[in-house]
């Protein structure tokens, strides 16, 4: 099997399981292929495609002679696989991405649809420089970038047209991996070499020397700032990466407890905290919606890192686009984990109330709930972070407790 192949087939995977698509990479990629440059060519097709699946779709129908409801799903994923190369893989001739296609309709048996396929890519081909988007701006944003209106609806009405647009366009840049030096284990001169890959094939990231962590989510600990033999809570911990850089400020003193309200993800949290050696941190079972008596008034500090909508984190992850969730339920989970978290407290104590998303209903608007149910906390810093070159989008409350 060949990488355009495979791209069609995970493709088609992840739509029909609804599976994440890092999740269908690394299990389908090894089972259809074992070239390097093949999994990397299906990888970028996989994530182009789902990146930019309502663009290319706009671009096929601009020349599709056809209602798309008639096409077959095999011959779908083919196109957008094959128009994703024509527009953005300046290193594919857009020859090379007709003429695959055809051979991969044959090879999907869809004989009678090679002339068509191949009809259809060499017009975009010679047309690819002339394509007409939609007039109206947020129509023609929501083509371009390729953002479900329900998401765009979202940043404008939060942040402004001009906001919105910004935060789109980043969502759709590729960021590199970002790699946080380990302080427990790496040595004091220890310094991430140039060209570093991916972490699977570096020995330091074995190592446990260096981890993979995003600016953003990086702030949100260092914003929290716990200090040594503090006791702290990270009500939603898997898969570890916060913990464990809250177990390199306290120098490995203290104790963490670290939840998840999934057993098999605790073993996330356990295999983190291995490979960095961090050994103050207890992973635990908790459900943070519910409240827990025994911790009341107990910690020094608390990290409510709640499960959010994503959409700060769409440049990784892109099939979050097409993912309906249902905000209004994801919203009052996040309210009830806040107010479970800002009784584990102690007076004089820190919470950092944060996401990874954009979108004030989520963030900004659940703090304003929470504090009018508990006027015993100030806000002592709160910041939006966009997604940019640099980091993710993120959301970061610290609340102090003052009586």
């Amino acid at each position: 099997m060949r990488a355009r192949e495979a791209a069609v087939k995970i493709l088609q995977n992840i739509e029909k399981d609804n599976e994440f698509a890092s999740l269908a990479l690394k299990k389908y990629l090894p089972l259809y292929l074992s070239d390097a440059k093949e999994k990397s060519l299906a990888t970028e097709l996989v994530y182009g495609v789902l990146r930019y699946k309502k663009r290319l779709d706009f671009v096929r129908d601009c020349y599709l002679k056809i209602k798309s409801s008639k096409l077959e799903d095999d011959i779908i994923w083919i196109i957008r696989i094959s128009i994703y190369q024509i527009l953005f893989c300046d290193k594919i001739p857009d020859s090379a991405a007709c003429n695959e296609a055809v051979k991969l309709t044959r090879k999907f048996k869809k004989y009678g649809a090679s002339a068509f396929v191949n009809g259809i890519l060499r017009t975009i081909s010679k047309n690819k420089e002339d394509i007409s988007y939609p007039d109206e701006d947020v129509k023609k944003l929501g083509v371009t970038t390729s953002f479900p209106m329900r998401i765009l609806d979202i940043w404008i009405s939060d942040y402004g047209f001009q906001k919105a647009k910004e935060i789109a366009e980043q969502s759709n840049i590729p960021k590199p991996i970002s790699y946080r030096i380990n302080k427990l284990k790496a040595p004091s001169d220890f310094e991430i070499p140039e060209n570093v890959g991916a972490p699977e094939n570096e020995q330091i990231f074995r190592d446990g020397f260096v981890t993979v962590q995003d600016k953003g989510s990086q702030i949100v600990v260092e914003t929290l700032s716990p200090k040594k033999d503090s006791l702290v809570l990270d009500l939603c911990a898997a898969p570890g990466g916060k913990t464990c850089y809250i177990s390199e400020f306290m120098e490995n003193t203290g104790k963490i407890i670290a939840c998840d309200v999934y057993e098999h993800r605790l073993a996330l949290i356990e295999n983190t905290a291995l490979r960095l050696g961090a050994k103050n941190i207890e992973a635990t079972q908790n459900d943070g919606s519910v409240f827990k008596e025994e911790w009341a008034n107990k910690f020094d500090f608390v990290l409510a890192d709640v499960p959010c909508s994503g959409l700060g984190v769409i440049s990784g992850k892109p099939d979050i686009k097409w993912r309906k969730q249902n905000l209004e339920d994801l919203c009052k989970l996040q309210l009830e984990i806040l107010i479970n978290a800002m009784q584990y407290v102690k007076v004089d104590g820190t919470l950092i109330y944060s996401t990874c998303t954009v979108h004030k209903a989520e963030n900004q608007d659940i703090v304003s709930k929470a504090l009018e149910k508990f006027n015993n906390f100030e806000i002592e810093e709160q910041k939006q972070l966009f997604p940019c070159s640099s980091n993710d989008g993120f959301f970061i409350c610290k609340l102090k407790r003052c009586k």
